[in-house]
């Protein structure tokens, strides 16, 4: 038989040539799985990118959306008509969406913000400051609403006439919140005349039978009070509590209407409004009118790499007492002047949100007669540093310093812009630029009474914030 069995030359090349395949297979392998944990890491850098822009572009629209639209939706134009306040608060929406998408646009990604459902409220006003409090029928003792789950704004401006009295509970103007839907507790706000202080606010809340002063040093009268803010005079006065020891949905209702004059302003979360109460255009105080008091909203972000929805509710943040712009100086504090005829000063948010400034009104009748602000093709008003949207109001005319309101926007001929300034902003200039006559040194006053000119300016809620200057 014949020999079958290799030499040991031939059995090492063998298993040379065998290692070597082995060796090109492993190279091979380690290859494709380099390469695929490579394809792996870019598709997930891409993502992670992605998802981290379309969570800013969620969390945009949940921080800042109602602030953009909330002047809209609160109705300070006093449409009737719910369909038209809908309306003019969706086209609001676009242009937020417009304003602050642009650059998810320009990488290629597109938003979106899809109103699915409005929430209806009222608002109920009385501007007449020289009527009663009483109902559109004259009637002192009245529910203003019925059934209201939530309270975002009721400011009580008493303008006189009110009563002189040692008994508040049986004499006084008193506003009532009653909770559990009129059956519960109640909370109530007294605004009088003591016969022995003067100009009085007192307070009851749910568990109390009996009112108690609050705030005396602020209460110059006839009193301005901030019932929901918790304010008297524009300054915060923890004392008023607002309906504390009640439970909603409530019933608020006016006592002894007829012993003050006065106006308010409520925005309520509810549709049950007193019926004597005018609705129809054109409006006859007391009135009422339909506000969106909030929605809901699909947000859609997509990229060539992610599809990311979700839906936002979208809705007010009642104001407490310290949320409003105020100067960033003291009392006293000498006001930048350039030229004589240039104002800039300094103002901060203590908010613990955005606070969006829509309108202004300049008052200097206290300086001069006629002063006007034109500064050619620039901005006559800016407002800067607002570390989210700049402001600023532009006319190829004139604005009148003489207390006349003027929107940032619709009042501008050239480009006007909204001033969106960040929650906790302690830096934020004010420009008014080109008055008309010599203002000589301002300097800041938080006293009324001493201002010989005042800058309004109307915040995205419709409140108002009000900066004294007095002339050295």
């Amino acid at each position: 038989m014949a020999d079958l069995t290799p030499d040991d030359g031939d059995r090492g090349q063998l298993l040379l040539v065998a290692g070597f395949a082995i060796a090109v297979t492993i190279v091979a392998l380690v290859l494709l799985l380099n390469t695929a944990i490579y394809t792996e890491n870019l598709a997930t850098r891409d993502v992670d990118t992605d998802s981290g822009e379309a969570l800013a572009f969620r969390d945009t629209v949940e921080d800042d959306l109602w602030t953009a639209v909330e002047r809209t939706a609160l109705n300070d134009d006093d449409e009737t008509d719910r369909a038209d306040v809908e309306a003019n608060v969706t086209r609001r929406i676009e242009r937020f969406e417009n304003y602050t998408t642009r650059h998810v646009l320009a990488g290629g990604a597109a938003t979106d913000v899809e109103t699915v459902a409005f929430h209806d409220g009222a608002r109920v006003r009385q501007t007449d400051s020289g009527r009663n409090l009483t109902d559109g029928s004259d009637t002192a003792n009245w529910t203003i609403a019925s059934d209201v789950k939530d309270v975002q704004r009721f400011e009580l401006n008493t303008t006189g006439g009110l009563r002189s009295t040692t008994d508040p509970e049986g004499e006084s103007l008193r506003l009532d919140i009653v909770g559990n839907g009129g059956s519960g507790d109640r909370w109530s706000l007294y605004v009088y005349n003591d016969t022995t202080d003067g100009p009085t606010v007192a307070v009851k809340n749910g568990s109390e039978t009996t009112p108690t002063d609050v705030c005396e040093d602020l209460v110059s009268g006839p009193p301005r009070v901030g019932v929901r803010a918790g304010t008297i005079n524009g300054a915060g006065c923890g004392g008023i509590d607002f309906a504390a020891g009640t439970t909603p949905p409530y019933n608020v209702t006016i006592t002894h209407g007829d012993r003050s004059q006065g106006t308010y302003d409520a925005v309520l979360n509810t549709t049950t409004v007193d019926g004597s109460l005018d609705d129809t255009a054109p409006l006859a105080s007391p009135y009422w009118v339909p506000v969106v008091y909030g929605f809901d909203a699909n947000l859609t972000y997509q990229s060539s790499t992610l599809t990311y929805r979700s839906r936002a509710g979208i809705s007010p943040t009642p104001r407490s007492a310290d949320d409003m712009l105020r100067f960033a100086k003291d009392s006293g504090e000498a006001v930048r002047t350039s030229d004589g005829d240039v104002l800039e000063f300094r103002i901060e948010n203590t908010a613990g949100e955005n606070v969006t400034v829509e309108a202004f009104a300049v008052d200097a009748t206290g300086v001069g007669a006629g002063i006007t602000i034109d500064d050619g093709n620039a901005p006559e008003l800016d407002i800067q540093r607002t570390d989210v949207q700049i402001g600023e109001a532009n006319r190829a005319g004139q604005f009148d310093a003489n207390g006349t309101s003027y929107d940032f926007v619709a009042d501008s001929d050239g480009s006007g812009q909204y001033a969106i300034i960040g929650a906790g902003v302690d830096d934020a200039e004010v420009d008014i630029r080109r008055l008309s006559q010599d203002l000589g040194t301002m300097e800041i006053t938080y006293d009324r009474s001493e201002a010989d000119l005042t800058i309004t300016f109307v915040l995205g809620d419709g409140s108002e914030e009000v900066f004294y200057l007095h002339e050295r």
